[in-house]
């Protein structure tokens, strides 16, 4: 270089410094280019859990452990936990008989002794309090051409711990039907259950691509759909297609809904909450709280400003767990929720919404201290923050 530089002069030394500024200029761009281009929220951002464990050990194993891991499972001899050891139970103008056939945990629908139908388990729902099930019809009145063998719905009865005994699912969810569908069983007499798992359980009991909550997906036949998305869907500007570009089609249904096959994991795992992390665990780049894309961008509310990702922002952090704490089911004459899972939208709904955030309370790695347990010092500290003043 130095020969190079001696034989060229003065000329010599502006081409190098010209291109040492060129290169510079060029990694600065690359830089840049690749920052915007930093995307969390499509199926190839998503690398799940056993890859965010192998840095993050602590947390992955407190995960194991949690309900959310469990909140959705495929049915084996480690995930059900309800009594199906042959027990039958009476209810209305029937019963319901719950057993194994070979492999299979089944629920047999009998009247006067004779059984009408059967359903085989597929999924479990569920591990606090209760667990759900979810599967498909195996015998019964129907045709068998019937939509029931062949779409997975939640199953009539559910599993209580505390009080080990199966229970109408529709007990358990009183808000959904008239009461004389609790009183009389023809709920599960009647008519095979059609609810079906795609456009319910599936969508906040799982892990998924968040791309996926922008497409609005509804209950079957209808148009509008159910924003899922977090924050909130005025603060949410795409232009991302709001349509799912594949519908799951069994017999004359067109369901705009997820098949299981693009989840990233049954149950909630870490990309529910912290996005694609493929940028992060593959790239070395700070994870994201916001959903992020050249095709997307977060406002707060009211405001052209894009939400920067911070996970102490009460707003980003509430958001998030606004995905599936959200049901917006059927409320008390005062306000509260009659049933789980509407706890975004009781926070929402206070005053403390933008002052304090969910993980103030609530440890999303670790399990809670249950039911009935005394107050916890750091809970009380979080309301004292402000209100002991």
């Amino acid at each position: 270089m130095r020969a190079w530089l001696s034989r060229h002069g003065r000329v010599g030394r502006w081409v190098v410094a010209l291109t040492l500024v060129t290169a510079g200029l060029s990694v600065f761009g690359w830089r840049q280019i690749s920052n915007a281009r930093y995307t969390n929220i499509y199926p190839a951002d998503y690398v799940g859990p056993e890859t965010c464990g192998k840095c993050h050990k602590t947390n992955f194993r407190s995960w194991q452990e949690h309900s959310h891991k469990k909140m959705n499972l495929a049915a084996s001899e480690e995930t059900v936990r309800g009594d199906f050891s042959g027990v039958t139970v009476p209810y209305g103008k029937g019963s319901m008989r719950f057993e194994r056939q070979g492999d299979a945990f089944t629920m047999a629908v009998l009247v006067g002794g004779r059984e009408i139908r059967r359903h085989k388990v597929t999924r479990t729902v569920g591990s606090i309090y209760m667990q759900y099930y979810i599967g498909t019809q195996i015998s019964g009145p129907e045709p068998p051409d019937h939509l029931t063998y062949k779409l997975e719905s939640k199953l009539p009865f559910a599993y209580c711990y505390a009080l080990k005994r199966w229970m109408p699912e529709y007990y358990l969810d009183s808000t959904v039907d008239a009461e004389q569908g609790y009183q009389d069983g023809s709920f599960y007499v009647d008519a095979p259950p059609l609810h079906n798992w795609n456009v319910s359980c599936m969508t906040c009991h799982n892990t998924y691509p968040y791309v996926a909550r922008l497409w609005h997906q509804p209950p079957p036949n209808e148009n509008t759909g159910i924003w899922q998305g977090g924050y909130p869907l005025a603060a949410v500007e795409t232009s991302l297609s709001r349509d799912h570009e594949g519908r799951i089609d069994i017999q004359d249904w067109h369901i705009r809904a997820l098949d299981p096959a693009e989840l990233v994991t049954l149950g909630i795992s870490c990309e529910s909450c912290h996005f694609g992390g493929r940028e992060h665990a593959k790239n070395g780049k700070k994870i994201r709280f916001v959903p992020t894309s050249p095709r997307l961008t977060v406002h707060r509310p009211g405001s052209s400003e894009a939400v920067k990702s911070n996970r102490k922002d009460p707003y980003v952090v509430n958001s998030i767990c606004a995905q599936c704490h959200n049901s917006g089911l059927e409320r008390y004459p005062n306000g509260g929720s009659c049933v789980n899972s509407s706890e975004a939208l009781d926070m929402a709904a206070g005053a403390c919404a933008s002052a304090i955030k969910c993980t103030d309370c609530h440890n999303p790695h670790r399990r809670g201290p249950g039911t009935g347990a005394p107050d916890q010092p750091a809970h009380i500290a979080a309301c004292l923050t402000c209100h002991g003043k």
